[in-house]
């Protein structure tokens, strides 16, 4: 969905500076419609036999009312889900300091008060070798085992944007974006936002299995959707193999989506064939779009009895929080379910790997700047309109 530059493993992940692809990723005169991903959103629809992120696609012949996605039944269990990704008010309104958690395994943590930004987290592998700012600030690095703590103290108040590089010694680099604004650094409030993504998770619904069927082999008989599941429980168990934990589990397959497949520019511009979403194309392929890595994640971690959800909504890298309003990219991406918590997830906006429009694999290193990020920090870029369950592995016995 995303134009993304080659950053590594320190990314915040309300802020990085990214370009959109722009287009639209819009199936047309097929019973699969996709995740929409167009930088220009009318209200113009009708409707779509399988599901749509929205139903704001202005160049789509057939989207989506969302209460015909999936049948209305929501999924079992529900008032469970713990909302343990605890909304909290950002920054805080007396004293202005926003903290954000993000990637628990890195421990990133970002904490903004007034003109300094301290960022700590775990060491990467080649250490880091120093940190460059677009704006005149002092820098301070500090190491204790195997993390490091950032400081910046910026003498700018000015209102506008900085970038902040940080460069390892493998010669990789983290970018951060920071918005200053009345003499402080800061990041605005989407407490209502977060408010409504949880509400998202608690409405969950299950797709039927016949359009499940599609997501895994467009159009294809049922020897055909078998197949494509047996491969895909052989790849999950490949990916998984050695590890216990169904956190790392869903953590490796996220990050196997992100390093191995690649966004599909030739796709996009075709307006993105229905099979482009399916197992089967992104397994012969290693290529689709947003729609297709959630797909994908889904259905591997399911292979592992991981509950993953597919979130249809809108998305967009390069801003710090979306507003309700034409021209957000419409995005497909995944919450999981693990231990009652609610574990959000893109490994499409993770993922730097391109099938570039000259039939060209350019491979780049993901980022888990996407990967349980907690609610507050996930809803300064993302917004959910409706999530479905997919019951991929109930087709081998329909």
């Amino acid at each position: 969905m995303y134009r993304k530059s080659g950053i590594a493993a320190l990314v915040l992940a309300a802020a990085v500076l990214s370009g959109c692809k722009g287009g639209s990723d819009i199936s047309t005169g097929s019973s699969l419609s996709t995740s929409s991903e167009v930088e220009n959103i009318s209200d113009n629809s009708t409707n779509s036999t399988i599901s749509s992120s929205s139903s704001e696609t202005g160049n789509s012949t057939n989207s989506t009312d969302i209460s015909t996605v999936s049948s209305s039944s929501e999924v079992e269990n529900s008032s469970d889900i713990s909302t343990s990704s605890t909304i909290v008010e950002n920054p805080d309104p007396e004293t202005g300091i926003f903290i954000a958690n993000h990637d628990p395994k890195n421990a990133l943590k970002f904490i903004f008060d007034g003109l300094r930004v301290t960022i700590t987290g775990k060491i990467p592998p080649d250490g880091i070798d120093y940190v460059k700012t677009d704006r005149g600030a002092a820098t301070k690095i500090t190491t204790n085992d195997d993390e490091f703590t950032i400081t910046l103290d910026f003498y700018s108040g000015a209102d506008g944007y900085t970038s902040v590089r940080v460069y390892e010694k493998s010669g990789s680099r983290a970018l951060y974006r920071f918005r200053f604004a009345d003499g402080k650094v800061c990041l605005p409030d989407c407490t209502e936002v977060a408010e409504k993504n949880m509400k998202v998770v608690e409405k969950a619904v299950e797709q039927p299995l016949e359009q499940v069927s599609e997501y895994v082999a467009a159009g294809s008989d049922k020897q055909a959707v078998r197949e494509v599941l047996l491969q895909v429980k052989a790849l999950s168990d490949e990916i998984c193999e050695g590890i216990s934990d169904d956190y790392d589990k869903l953590r490796a397959i996220e990050s196997w989506a992100a390093n191995n497949i690649y966004y599909d520019y030739p796709a996009f511009d075709r307006g993105v064939p229905a099979e482009t979403l399916s197992l089967k194309y992104i397994l012969e392929n290693k290529s689709t779009v947003c729609g297709g890595y959630s797909n994908i994640v889904a259905a591997l971690a399911a292979a592992q009895n991981i509950m993953v959800y597919n979130v249809h909504g809108t998305g967009a890298e390069g801003v710090f929080c979306l507003a309700e309003k034409p021209g957000e990219a419409v995005h497909e991406f995944n919450y999981a379910v693990i231990d009652g918590r609610v574990i959000w997830i893109d490994a499409d906006m993770d993922s730097r790997c391109y099938y570039r429009r000259n039939g060209v694999y350019e491979s780049g290193k993901s980022i888990h700047k996407f990967f349980d990020a907690d609610i507050s920090l996930i809803s300064q870029t993302h917004r959910a309109k409706y999530a479905e369950h997919r019951d991929y592995f109930a087709l081998l016995d329909d």
